[in-house]
């Protein structure tokens, strides 16, 4: 007969924040016209939800919105949905469009992403470029941002072609969710693709988002007066084209990095710029460009950062390298990690594209997890992307999702930093008011073994695990050996 271990795991949870940090707790993945198809349950919505640990993934029949590469979302305090968007439509938590938010960005591209369902019905399939829209709580009010990028012109792009920058306005009053303005031109004058994600300022209350035209960068701040542009920096080198990939800022918000493709099949037809970051002016310090071959590159230009900001990993479509922010020729750091295991796990055969790496999103288990840049089931996760080289462990098919999906991520922004204590920008107040929270594994052979995992934010520096035996660790991420079967 098995022996039973059971684990008993107490902890002191601490809530001080005044904005609950779950605003990224589930992910929506989703891509069929058929929704109502009764033959097949791999057609509708897939979730991963953050709300456990580890995660616990399901379909979700209620959800109707479709989407490309084009995704960003935000839950409430309670970790559950609020608003989510393909960049066409916002829906709400009842998985309907809000009020005003059947249609946003409209032009003759929003016409071009449509699809007919089995009965009859329009649905807006989703744009089609990572990163195209986010959702921001604007600071001290009641209302959500909601920013994006319109290409209306997409087909027509010439040497003169910019995108424009927009927003829309979301406010909730008594439970019903509306939107008050939207399609709001901020800026007419953004070259690039990829870039709608947010830093929190070094004060821990306002919000920078950088945005770009060859070398001119945007630097805007949202406070609770809304979002202004707040001044311009000029790179020392020129964005050719318009970028399509992803950007990220590090998790302590010092970093910066934008990678993405330039031009397909071209010997430098893929950059990759990397630079310090400075929460108090909004400013990129000492940027770096680096261009490299498109030849394995269509739209598979995924980025993200380790959960201690020391690493950075890119897909490039075939493989997954990763780079050292820390050495002094970062570029030279390079490290391909892992190679595409072209294993078809798709529940319909879409041919050889659904397995490329695409776009990647560290989530709050503190793994990074990988889409496809296709249709399939697939998700990949990277288990341990603090560690250097091949073991940060990049398990390939590691989620079969139960719905058959068109690969995206949720676009997020880093949330969970507080004021930088000391900073001249501390302006206000606020304090690091540590979040805790830890999950484990147990080992499936040795099942007295247990890896214990902090994904606590807000600025731990000391951690003081007692594993309920007279045995206790100071180390971030023990892994314990318990002596004996029993409850802890």
């Amino acid at each position: 007969m098995d022996k039973l271990f059971i684990l008993t795991l107490l902890v002191n949870i601490t809530t001080q924040q005044s904005i609950a940090q779950v605003e990224n707790h589930k992910w929506i993945y989703s891509w069929t016209n058929l929704h109502d198809n009764d033959l097949y349950d791999f057609w509708g919505a897939s979730v991963i939800d953050f709300n456990t640990l580890p995660p616990s993934v399901y379909k979700n029949s209620d959800i109707r919105l479709d989407f490309k590469a084009t995704y960003a979302s935000i839950c409430d305090e309670n970790g559950d949905y609020l608003y989510y968007s393909n960049g066409q439509e916002i829906h709400g938590k009842d998985h309907q469009p809000i009020l005003n938010g059947d249609t946003i960005n409209y032009g003759p591209r929003w016409e071009v992403f449509q699809s007919v369902d089995e009965i009859g019905n329009r649905n807006s399939n989703g744009f089609s470029s990572p990163q195209e829209i986010g959702f921001i709580p604007q600071p001290e009010t009641d209302t959500t941002l909601v920013l994006y990028l319109n290409n209306n012109e997409f087909f027509e792009i010439g040497e003169g072609y910019n995108f424009h920058l927009m927003q829309a306005k979301v406010v909730n009053d008594n439970d019903i969710s509306r939107v008050v303005t939207k399609d709001e031109i901020i800026n007419d004058e953004i070259r690039a693709l990829g870039a709608i994600t947010l830093c929190k300022h070094a004060n821990g209350r306002d919000w920078w988002l950088l945005q770009f035209n060859k070398a001119i960068v945007f630097s805007y701040l949202i406070t609770p007066e809304g979002i202004k542009l707040d001044h311009k920096q000029t790179l020392p080198f020129e964005l050719r084209r318009p970028f399509i990939g992803q950007s990220k800022f590090s998790p302590l918000g010092d970093r910066f990095a934008y990678f993405g493709l330039v031009d397909f099949n071209d010997d430098e037809g893929i950059g990759l710029m990397i630079s310090d970051f400075d929460r108090c002016t909004g400013n990129l310090k000492n940027p770096q460009l680096n261009l490299m071959p498109s030849y394995e590159n269509a739209f598979a230009n995924g980025l993200e950062f380790s959960p201690d900001g020391n690493l950075l990993y890119i897909t490039t479509g075939l493989s997954i390298r990763q780079y050292n922010i820390d050495a002094s020729d970062v570029y030279a750091s390079m490290q391909i990690v892992a190679e595409n295991n072209n294993i078809n796990t798709c529940a319909v055969d879409n041919g050889p594209g659904p397995h490329w790496f695409g776009q990647m999103q560290l989530a709050p288990d503190n793994q990074i997890y990988i889409s496809l840049t296709a249709q399939c089931n697939d998700v990949h996760i990277i288990r341990h992307p603090n560690v250097r080289g091949s073991g940060c462990e990049v398990e390939q098919n590691a989620i079969i999702l139960p719905t058959f999906v068109m690969g995206t991520i949720p676009n997020t922004n880093t949330y969970r930093l507080g004021p930088l204590d000391g900073s001249s920008c501390d302006t206000l107040g606020l304090n690091n008011e540590v979040s805790c929270r830890y999950w484990y594994e147990q080992d499936s052979l040795d099942f007295l073994s247990v890896q214990f995992w902090d994904v606590s934010f807000f600025r731990p520096e000391e951690w003081s695990w007692d594993f309920g035996d007279g045995n206790s660790s100071t180390l971030r991420h023990p892994d314990y050996v318990y002596s004996d079967i029993g409850t802890y």
